[in-house]
């Protein structure tokens, strides 16, 4: 399989595997890999110019795109989107997407407003509650709290999400004071689950809609690129969203 289709209440996410290459973006010279985008062309027939991607920072920041901003992040000619680690759109027919190798995208949605969000879930993202900031944001712009999903696509699950030093459990139990039940007990060590934590700061806000993750953990399939797994080198994996 070179790549997983889903398709949820009007939405269509595809998520790349190995087979189509890696999605890794030299920090140098910010140029995206032509042959898999191309690839990615051939599988999804979705237009290059009709996705956009940011160049994360793994911290909480977004930034809203609309239709002209196609191609940024994917089209060489195109300028980039620097330092955001979250798109947000009203515009059906552009496509969100992030690199990822064990973060977990986060999708948010309504399908009755047609406005879509995509979250960078890593953990840096979940404390600084960047999935919030893009849901306070859309209800902004006219979204219903209550007509909103959320969908976690691939990331590392919590059993795989091992943890050798005290430091993760600081920062969530310690300092920002998640509930114990995000941490599992590995052997002698520890594991974080990053998808419950994210899950906590909706309910915090009083989300009361449901969650449904596409249990897809990198760690655990060798189709998809993990940090964890295979080091901090290895390839990274694209998620792609859009409205239909």
């Amino acid at each position: 399989m070179s790549i997983y289709k889903f398709s949820e209440n009007s939405l269509d996410i595809f998520v790349s595997t190995t087979d189509l290459g890696s999605f890794k973006i030299d920090t140098a010279s910010k140029i995206p890999p032509r042959q898999s985008f191309n690839n990615l062309n051939n599988q999804t027939k979705v237009p290059l110019d009709k996705i956009v991607r940011p160049n994360l920072a793994n911290g909480s920041d977004y930034v809203e795109v609309s239709l002209k901003d196609g191609g940024r992040g994917v089209v060489a000619s195109k300028d980039t989107i620097d330092n955001k680690d979250g798109l947000i759109t009203k515009d059906k027919g552009l496509y969100l997407s992030i690199t990822t190798a064990d973060c977990y995208p986060i999708v948010l949605h309504d399908p009755k407003q047609s406005i879509l969000a995509l979250a960078h879930g890593g953990w840096r993202g979940v404390v600084g509650k960047l999935e919030i900031k893009l849901l306070k944001h859309m209800v902004s712009i006219g979204a219903k709290l209550e007509d909103i999903s959320v969908i976690y696509v691939a990331g590392i699950c919590k059993e795989c999400y091992v943890q050798h030093d005290q430091y993760l459990y600081d920062v969530f139990i310690n300092k920002y004071n998640y509930p114990a039940s995000i941490v599992g007990k590995k052997d002698n060590l520890y594991s974080i689950d990053i998808a419950a934590a994210s899950q906590h700061n909706f309910r915090q806000v009083g989300f009361n809609g449901n969650f449904k993750n596409l249990c897809l953990c990198n760690f655990c399939n060798p189709k998809l690129f993990s940090v964890r797994r295979d080091g901090k080198n290895t390839g990274r994996i694209l998620t792609l969203v859009g409205m239909n």
